[in-house]
């Protein structure tokens, strides 16, 4: 996980901050066995930072990362984390995360971009955040 925030601090590149993002998503769950960890909760929002940044690559994939990460169901025992002395729920901490980003995700859905289909990812995104509010 460090390697992968540190490419994205560095954001060499698209390509290099699209790569960076999918090991993101992968160093905080495990997709073939569909399940989440804390971290994806802080993840969410250095995708969204991504999403902010970057207009091609790598908003595609932290928007698509974004998206699977919603829609990954919790490991039972890892949907939790404590925070402040707190338990705090981590899907709804990621939910929060992008209901916060909604002004972000709109300006992407009208934002005249070199990849079109993140205009559309970004729908996508708005929508599976809002119906499930």
């Amino acid at each position: 996980m460090k390697a992968a925030l540190y490419s994205i601090a560095a954001g060499e590149s698209e390509v290099a901050v699209a790569w960076a993002v999918a090991a993101l998503q992968d160093a905080v769950g495990n997709s073939h066995a569909a399940v989440l960890f804390p971290a994806a909760a802080p993840a969410a929002v250095v995708m969204l930072a991504v999403a902010g940044r970057w207009r091609a690559e790598a908003r595609a994939q932290a928007l698509v990362s974004l998206a699977e990460m919603l829609e990954t169901e919790v490991l039972p025992g890892y949907d939790s984390y404590e925070r402040g002395g707190v338990l705090v729920d981590v899907e709804q901490v990621m939910r929060g995360h992008v209901r916060n980003a909604l002004p972000l995700l709109r300006s992407i859905t009208e934002d005249p971009q070199p990849w079109q289909h993140n205009r559309r990812l970004a729908r996508s995104l708005i929508e599976l955040i809002t119906d499930g509010a």
